[in-house]
């Protein structure tokens, strides 16, 4: 698991590459989203993840919520069907929005960002 964190105009993104589905791989994912700064739009392009396990995407959901509460305002983008299965799953879409690609989720933030 690699995790990136860049920014674009008014918004952070965090970028996440290979597997996700236990131990440490899963640790950095959910440690990263609790590093997102407090009021900031955020991406989370989940493009590039390979394994999304519903133990990791049950981690991932607590770490949103409680980002929501410091109002963090994230949007995931991941087009993987079984990374986003496991998003669903989790219940994550009723929280935050789930879309397939970055200019998809630079449009459901408040404030518009270029992506």
């Amino acid at each position: 698991m690699h995790v990136s964190l860049d920014r674009l105009p008014g918004a952070v993104v965090l970028r996440a590459r290979g597997p996700a589905d236990r131990g440490l791989h899963a640790d950095l994912l959910v440690e990263a989203v609790t590093f997102l700064p407090a009021g900031a739009q955020a991406i989370l392009d989940l493009r590039e993840v390979t394994d999304l396990s519903p133990e990791t995407a049950q981690h991932l959901r607590r770490a949103l919520c409680s980002r929501l509460a410091d109002d963090v305002v994230p949007v995931i983008v991941s087009d993987d069907e079984r990374v986003r299965l496991h998003l669903v799953l989790a219940d994550i879409h009723h929280l935050v929005p789930v879309v397939f690609t970055l200019e998809q989720a630079t449009t459901c933030l408040p404030v518009q960002v270029a992506a």
